[in-house]
């Protein structure tokens, strides 16, 4: 009778590894193929099934005022300018640009705009699905890799923003890139590490021209590369300085070409001073939003207060100023605005809506992927080193959410970096139930 319950474990046992055998004798590019097929249809389901009221609003939103009539500007030869004729500086030119590329073979192909940017984004998220595959197989076995992949290209969030036509799919894939570039040099280091870790500053510098915020992440990315390995200052020190001369040598031009055209520096773009007034009045931006908030009494009026003074601030230094003054009158608000991004950030929407169903869904994924770091920090050697580096672009990314306007779309491409650490979670929670399962058997037998 013994036996028999043995030999029956075992058999269920070897029916359920039976796939994860199969993809680990995948060749990594057939695996990689997997998951670009999959993770192309599940975006294309998506897509085909979201409803209108998942989808920015129709001619009011960042691609229809800022980014499509640059684009098409530029292919019809009248320069980088926006739709009044004049130097577009509000946002730098990475998105325009692509989306120009995109535009150009719509019109080669002879389908619609929309059409070709809809198969673009499918296209580049499906890309950054193989990317967070990638990453995860530095970390874990193959077929656990995949279940990353999987979990990143089905997360609620993610396919959310695929239907919006935003520059996050184009810099979610630039940023996981160069997390990918720079894991494998470090890792691989010889000859051509100091070339690869140049191309990592390269690619900071383009997902900065993309989204202005990322400029900073160049400081994430130095600050773990100090921390890899038992390598000497100098090369410590040599190591970020090419991510940092890589950042720069693709960020100068268009600096340069700013500075020819106004006379001024402005570092990047102008959207700066925007993005923080629009994070300070929250429901007092009708444009926007379509729903409500409830929020503390000392905070509403500190945001009304920011509202009506909006048209005085002619920098961030005016608004520092304000909050300055606000803080010594009434500390509790200041207190109160700083908790309130500090969470809104990981759950906010622009417009205001569905917030409640995104919090009740992303608490068991925060969940899962800060047990996946944990997990991460706790295995030690380079996976450490990893998960360090995974955790510093996180809390770049919710540092620079909170001081703009705190909504989660902003913090998706950054916490996509976690989904491999999540994979990680669910492989020892795994290991350890079988290892658990098997002395159970072998108590039976």
């Amino acid at each position: 009778m013994q036996g028999s319950v043995r030999v029956a474990t075992l058999g269920e046992r070897e029916g359920r590894t039976a796939w994860r055998n199969r993809l680990r004798i995948c060749r990594p590019i057939v695996a990689a193929a997997i998951v670009f097929v999959v993770a192309s249809g599940v975006l294309v389901a998506f897509l085909v099934v979201a409803p209108p009221s998942l989808r920015p609003n129709e001619g009011y939103n960042d691609y229809d005022v800022f980014y499509r009539p640059v684009a098409e500007n530029l292919i019809e030869g009248k320069g980088y300018v926006n739709d009044k004729g004049v130097p577009e500086l509000h946002n730098p030119p990475g998105y325009p640009l692509i989306l120009a590329v995109v535009f150009m073979a719509a019109r080669a192909v002879g389908v619609s705009q929309s059409t070709a940017l809809t198969w673009f984004t499918v296209l580049t998220m499906a890309s950054c699905a193989v990317l967070i595959f990638l990453i995860a197989r530095e970390l874990i076995s193959q077929e656990w890799a995949v279940l990353a992949a999987l979990l990143y290209i089905t997360y609620p969030i993610v396919l959310v923003v695929a239907s919006y036509r935003f520059s996050e799919a184009p810099f979610s894939f630039v940023l996981y890139l160069s997390v990918l570039v720079l894991i494998r040099a470090m890792r691989r280091q010889g000859r051509r590490t100091a070339l690869w870790l140049l191309a990592v500053g390269g690619l900071v510098g383009y997902g900065a021209l993309i989204r202005p915020a990322a400029f900073g992440l160049f400081l994430a990315f130095s600050v773990g590369l100090w921390f890899w390995g038992q390598a000497g200052l100098r090369r410590r020190l040599a190591h970020a300085g090419l991510v940092v001369t890589g950042t720069l040598i693709v960020i100068l031009p268009w600096e340069a070409w700013v500075v020819a055209r106004t006379d001024k520096v402005i570092l990047l773009s102008t959207a700066g001073k925007d993005s923080v007034i629009d994070g300070l009045t929250v429901t007092f931006r009708p444009e926007d939003e379509s729903g409500t908030l409830a929020m503390p009494h000392d905070l509403r009026r500190l945001m009304g207060e920011a509202a009506q003074r909006e048209s005085s601030f002619r920098s961030i230094s005016d608004v520092a100023r304000f909050l300055v003054g606000e803080g010594r009158e009434r500390p509790l608000a200041i207190a109160e605005l700083a908790v309130f991004k500090a969470v809104r950030a990981w759950y906010g929407t622009n417009a205001l809506k569905w917030e409640s169903l995104i919090l009740a869904v992303q608490v068991p994924y925060l969940t899962l992927l800060t047990a996946g770091l944990v997990v991460g920090v706790r295995t030690g050697g380079e996976t450490r080193r990893i998960a360090a580096l995974v955790m510093l672009c996180v809390l770049y990314s919710w540092a620079v959410t909170m001081i703009a306007l705190p909504i989660v779309r902003l913090m998706s491409p950054a916490l996509g970096l976690v989904f491999p650490f999540g994979a990680l979670a669910l492989a020892s929670l795994w290991h350890k139930v079988g290892a658990r399962r098997q002395r159970t058997a072998d108590l039976r037998s």
